[in-house]
């Protein structure tokens, strides 16, 4: 469904992780994004590659800065 994670099986233990803190399903996205970005760069992919599947895999735009993501974006701690 998502990223390198998915490819090497490993996808199960990244999911059993991330629902411990959360059951949201943008939550779970969001850390299997960051468990899959720490896999490509401890393979020693090129930025380039893990900054492509951060955008087209998991379909985050990573070219804004804090103040402009905080300026659409709202926390809702329900």
């Amino acid at each position: 469904m998502w990223g390198s994670f998915y490819k090497t099986g490993r996808v199960d233990e990244c999911d059993k992780i991330s629902r411990m803190y959360t059951h949201h399903p943008e939550g779970i996205k969001v850390a299997e994004c960051v468990a899959d970005c720490i896999y490509l760069a401890r393979t020693k992919k090129d930025i380039g590659l893990i900054i492509e599947s951060v955008k087209d895999v998991y379909g985050y735009n990573i070219n804004q800065a804090c103040d402009e993501i905080r300026q659409t974006n709202r926390f809702d701690e329900t």
